[in-house]
């Protein structure tokens, strides 16, 4: 009793003070949120009958974690409540954030068109859903936290039985970045170790072959798929045919170019036509000193010094660098992609990032290379997606054949991460035919149609609509300006609306603007031309007008037209013109808006004297001097 006695009296003389007192300053009646620890049950009972009793507000009592409260205390109650020794601790209630790492700048770097970094990814968390990207590498650490929830059952190559699990860090790191839910992409895509590489990053030709036949085998009809291979050696045929194979199956196959700072076509499966192959930057958009180049590429990805997963633990990491590290980039925006585009054949996808790539910021590209660096637009918004599996059944492996040296590409440091290069295999690889699938491309869009222009400073923000859009294939619509042949793409995301920003115009220019579709079954006609329009700067005043002139109308003997030439620079937005006009030499005179470079006015008696002045306006009120006085007309 003597417990709840004390603590009572605590309470009220806290009310007290807080009642006879005059009014306080806002900062000292101000309630801010702390947790009271309390030494009983009943303290902590007591505690918020008394304070919502006094105007106090208790938000929750606590039993479980320890006996307190929640509650809002101005400052006079927490001094007052430190007395009692029935409270333990007051402690103020702090915020607390979610423990989300910034973003790799491989991730950073993929979702903005250029420079600099800004420190965010923006994600989609529903990207890759229904996808299954196959990892041909050294395996992927199952037990990793990166990909809790989303491994499927795979294949081992090497080990009778195995299940794929990662021995050498290669293949987790490669995942990591695909769909690792703080390291990579497509956060919501289901993962399948292929594993072709042993604990020292060697394997063979024909067991990175025996491997693909695998997941072709066991690729599921009308499951968009992703296979990633970040390893490479001497040109293989066979290799180069396995990896066709895969992509007529429907699998999207994404390769590393190679790190030997030389031509991709001489290397395999980098040089195999239907695969997307994939050169490697730095963080200041460089093609990293040690990727392969040329025209078997397809696009450039983040590459150097990139931190995903790795082995030795659930929450392991590591940063290494290598062309094996800009490929899962690519694939995990292949699988985004799929997760939109859900019916997209690998060709479309191959044109879609190709085509959303951003041009011309990769130096020293190499020569023949494409200069485009991966990105993956935040406005991709999957659809209804399939519901994967909860309990797959076991997939059955394969025997291991011979070894032969191979490594994936990754280029040293550290020393466990793999840098030998596969060499022709000494034991011929073994497919069984497989039966052939039949894709058949998107049909070509329609011509779409121009439906406004709205100019800027040095800049026309454009819109069009396309007719008969279903949203299946990714198509984009690219705006030209005539003249200077200026552009902009956008990603279609509905038959109206589609809009983007044609930058680079002259202020004072007039334009017109065409629209060309264009999707994996061809492109489409090219638009009628659009409206003209001026850029301008709105915070410029106009030039003053020239040629004022002054004439009766001949239809009407009690009507003048006023008629002048725009500024010459035209430069400047004009909201309006301002007419100054006077009758029969009169003092002063009337005032009139119009926003046109013509203006009749009209007087109900004939034989009037008719001067007038213009000067032009823009949005602001800012006017240009007003130009000399027209010509003398007579009306009547």
């Amino acid at each position: 009793m003597s417990v709840l006695v004390s603590l009572t009296i605590v309470l009220l003389s806290v009310v007290s003070a807080l009642s006879l007192s005059t009014a306080p300053p806002a900062s000292a009646s101000a309630r801010s949120s702390y947790i009271v620890t309390l030494r009983t049950a009943n303290d902590a009972q007591l505690f918020r009958t008394r304070m919502n009793s006094s105007g106090g507000v208790v938000t929750e009592v606590l039993d479980s974690v320890f006996n307190g409260v929640i509650a809002n205390l101005t400052a006079a109650q927490v001094v007052q409540l430190r007395r009692d020794p029935r409270v333990v601790r007051i402690e103020s209630n702090k915020v607390v954030r979610t423990a989300e790492l910034p973003p790799t700048w491989g991730l950073d770097r993929v979702d903005q068109r250029a420079l600099p970094l800004d420190s965010s990814f923006s994600i989609d968390a529903r990207w890759g859903g229904g996808v299954t990207v196959y990892i041909v590498d050294t395996g992927i650490n199952l037990g990793h936290s990166e990909f809790s929830g989303r491994l499927l059952p795979g294949h081992d190559v090497l080990t009778i039985g195995g299940n794929g699990d990662d021995c050498n860090g290669h293949g987790t790191h490669v995942a990591g970045t695909v769909a690792g839910v703080t390291y990579g992409i497509a956060r919501s895509a289901r993962l399948v170790p292929v594993r072709v590489l042993d604990c020292l990053g060697g394997g063979t030709t024909a067991g990175v072959i025996s491997g693909i036949d695998w997941v072709i085998e066991h690729h599921q009809a009308g499951v968009p798929a992703v296979l990633n291979m970040s390893l490479g050696g001497t040109h293989s045929p066979s290799l180069n045919a396995a990896v066709d194979r895969a992509v007529a199956d429907g699998i999207t196959v994404v390769v590393a170019a190679g790190n030997e700072n030389a031509d991709a076509c001489r290397v395999s499966p980098a040089s195999a036509a239907s695969a997307i192959t994939v050169g490697a930057t730095t963080s200041t958009d460089q093609r990293s000193t040690f990727s392969n180049f040329g025209s078997c590429l397809d696009l450039f990805a983040p590459g150097s010094s990139i931190t995903s997963a790795w082995v030795g633990g659930p929450g392991a990491s590591n940063t290494i660098s290598g062309t094996s590290m800009a490929s899962p980039h690519v694939a995990g925006v292949a699988a985004a992609y799929l997760s939109v585009w859900t019916a997209s054949t690998p060709a479309e996808v191959s044109a879609g990032l190709v085509g959303a790539s951003t041009r011309g910021v990769v130096t020293n590209a190499g020569p023949a290379s494409p200069n485009g660096l991966l990105y993956v637009d935040s406005t991709w918004v999957p659809g209804n997606l399939p519901i994967p599996p909860t309990n797959p059944e076991p997939l059955p492996t394969a025997p291991p054949t011979a070894p032969v040296s191979t490594r994936p590409v990754v280029t040293p440091p550290p020393p466990t991460a793999p840098t030998v290069p596969i060499t022709r295999p000494t034991i011929p690889p073994t497919t069984r035919p497989q039966p052939t699938t039949t894709v058949r491309p998107p049909s070509r869009p329609s011509t779409p149609t121009v439906d406004s222009v709205v100019a800027g400073n040095r800049e026309a923000t454009v819109s069009a609509s396309l007719s008969g859009f279903s949203g299946q294939h990714y198509t984009t619509i690219t705006f030209t300006s005539s003249p200077g042949g200026r552009s902009c793409t956008v990603t279609v995301s509905g038959s109206r609306n589609n809009s983007c920003t044609v930058t680079g115009l002259t202020n004072g220019t007039t334009y017109t603007f065409t629209a060309i579709a264009e999707n994996a079954g061809g492109r489409s006609g090219t638009s009628r031309q659009s409206d003209p329009v001026v850029p301008f700067d709105e915070n410029r005043t106009p030039g003053t007008p020239s040629n004022p002139s002054a004439a009766p109308d001949r239809s009407s003997r009690t009507t003048v037209r006023f008629t002048w030439s725009p500024p010459r620079d035209n430069g400047a937005g004009i909201a309006e013109y301002r007419i100054e006009h006077r009758r029969n030499n009169s003092f002063g005179g009337s005032e009139s808006r119009i926003t046109t470079n013509s203006y009749d006015l009209r007087f109900q008696t004939r034989g009037n004297l008719i001067t007038f002045r213009v000067r032009a306006c823009n949005a602001r009120g800012s006017c240009s001097s007003w130009s000399e006085w027209s010509n003398v007309a007579v009306v009547g």
